[in-house]
């Protein structure tokens, strides 16, 4: 038995985390999911406050274990201790803020169809501070 959700999560505004997650996905799981394993798969991985809040969110409502994957890992001190480690990694990358393919930067860049890390041009003429 195989099915896909999806979550859509947000933790960060301009560079950094806001500390709050804003969320939407599945309330509740039902049927055969119930103690079946999860995998939890995410685009990056910074301070890891989002993959482990999404983690605990839905370990009520499997009960299983759960498994997580992301297609990029920052290798940055500003991960927490305290948080989830992924179980598998597509490409570590080094601590730079990073868009497209989905990832975006104040709600722009998200469409470009490669990844590309921003400079400090770029980051302040799209932030929120101005």
């Amino acid at each position: 038995m195989s099915l896909i959700e999806f979550i859509r999560a947000q933790s960060y505004l301009d560079q950094s985390s806001t500390g709050e997650l804003r969320s939407d996905g599945p309330s509740s799981i039902d049927g055969p999911l119930r103690g079946a394993e999860v995998l939890l798969v995410d685009d990056i991985l910074d301070t890891g406050l989002t993959m482990t809040r999404i983690a605990q969110s839905l370990q009520p409502l499997t009960g299983g274990r759960i498994w997580t994957a992301v297609l990029l890992s920052k290798r940055t001190p500003k991960r927490r201790k305290d948080v989830l480690r992924e179980d598998f990694v597509a490409f570590s990358i080094p601590d730079r803020f990073v868009v497209g393919f989905g990832m975006d930067y104040n709600q722009k860049f998200r469409e470009l169809n490669h990844i590309c890390a921003m400079s400090k041009v770029g980051i302040d003429k799209y932030s929120t501070k101005q």
